[in-house]
């Protein structure tokens, strides 16, 4: 069976927004305390940012992720629109913008670094929250044909 066009982009929205987010936390717990250290492992980054009395909020972003998946979901499954999968995958940009401030400042205040981004996979979250929000956008607001409209007067 052939899902409808509407259906589909839900579909793809939510699982575009599914691998934005696990990408979001992973640069933002992994890849990036990795690239501003280098040579050090995870378990040390994470001890010595302990050790200088710092966090690299782990509990936090991790909630951050869950609760935004949580309530995309359950808005996708309740109102079943691909204009809102839109709107929630561009809404991934704020929420990693968000998660990463925390682990940053950690990782600069422990080791007298820039607080910057170190690993360049965070834009990528950025450039496929915003295009994917953008293209679903485009895709879902394209004219339809009216919902009561008999077959012969249906646009093809």
């Amino acid at each position: 069976m052939i899902l409808p066009t509407h259906q589909r982009l839900r579909i793809a929205g939510h699982a575009l927004l599914v691998v934005t987010v696990a990408l979001s936390l992973m640069q933002n717990l992994v890849l990036n305390p990795l690239a501003a250290v280098p040579g050090h492992s995870l378990g040390q980054i994470q001890a010595e940012v302990a050790a200088a009395g710092q966090s690299l909020d782990t509990g936090l972003v991790i909630a951050a992720a869950v609760v935004y998946l949580g309530l995309a979901t359950a808005l996708l499954v309740r109102t079943r629109s691909a204009v809102l999968a839109a709107v929630l995958l561009a809404g991934v940009a704020p929420l990693h913008w968000f998660s990463s401030f925390g682990p940053g400042i950690a990782l600069a205040d422990t080791y007298g670094i820039s607080g910057a981004p170190q690993a360049p996979w965070g834009w990528l979250v950025m450039a496929l929250a915003l295009a994917g929000g953008g293209v679903l956008l485009a895709m879902a607001s394209r004219p339809r044909a009216p919902r009561f409209a008999s077959p012969q007067h249906r646009r093809v």
